[in-house]
């Protein structure tokens, strides 16, 4: 079902936002708690979800499915979006 999630899926370091319309939902994807901090102030809690990771992200250009699900961040980013 389109717009629908499931919780439990959803990563810890997802601060999820309050609309179901995924259409209109953004995603921001930033490096650690201090950058979050700012997003997090000044978001749209209805539109605006927040994924924090930790380091910089692995290079998914030549990674296979199995390379980027063994990896906690990049495994974050696919579950974030409703993938994997």
């Amino acid at each position: 079902m389109e717009g629908r999630r499931v919780q439990s899926k959803i990563p810890k370091s997802v601060i999820d936002c309050s609309s179901k319309d995924s259409k209109n939902n953004e995603l921001f994807i930033v490096e650690g708690k201090s950058a979050s901090g700012t997003l997090i102030k000044t978001r749209d809690p209805r539109r605006h979800a927040i994924i924090e990771l930790r380091g910089v992200p692995m290079n998914a250009i030549d990674a296979d499915l199995e390379e980027l699900m063994g990896n906690k961040e990049m495994e974050s980013i696919i579950k974030a979006y409703g993938g994997g």
